[in-house]
C-alpha cells in the first residue's frame, strides 16, 4: 500500500513513524509538492493536512482526485469547525480527523482499506 503524507507540521514524521512495516510511505509539505508526486506515483491512500501554506484543502481535495480518482483521502485538521468539517466530508474524504488524534485510528482505516483489496 502507498501512502502519501501532506503535512506541513513535525506530525508527517510522527504518522509516518508509527505506520507499519510493509506500507511505502512519502512525506510532503505542500499542496503544491502533492499535485506534483501524485502525477508521478499512484498512491492508495493520502493523508492531508487540510490547512497548507500554499493550498486549503476544499480547494487540493478536487485536485487531487481529479489526478488520481480513486485515490481515498483522510483529512485532518487543528482548527475544526463544523462548516468546515461539512464542506471537506462533502469532497469525498473516508474520515475526517481533528488533530491530535490517537494513530490507532490511522491503523484501524488501513487495516480496513487492506481488508478492502484483498476480497
Amino acid at each position: 500500500m502507498k501512502i502519501l503524507i501532506v503535512e506541513d507540521d513535525y506530525s508527517a514524521e510522527l504518522i509516518k513513524n508509527e505506520l507499519t512495516l510493509g506500507l511505502t510511505v512519502e512525506v510532503v509539505e505542500t499542496g503544491g509538492a502533492a499535485i506534483k508526486i501524485l502525477k508521478q506515483i499512484n498512491f492508495d491512500l493520502i493523508i492531508l493536512d487540510i490547512v497548507l501554506p500554499d493550498y486549503h484543502g476544499a480547494d487540493l481535495i478536487p485536485l487531487l482526485k481529479s489526478i488520481q480518482s480513486n485515490v481515498e483521502i483522510i483529512a485532518m485538521t487543528r482548527h475544526n469547525t463544523r462548516k468546515l468539517e461539512l464542506m471537506i466530508r462533502n469532497l469525498g474524504v473516508i474520515y475526517y480527523i481533528i488533530k491530535p488524534f490517537d494513530m490507532n485510528i490511522i491503523t484501524r482505516i488501513l487495516a480496513h482499506m487492506k481488508k478492502r483489496k484483498s476480497l
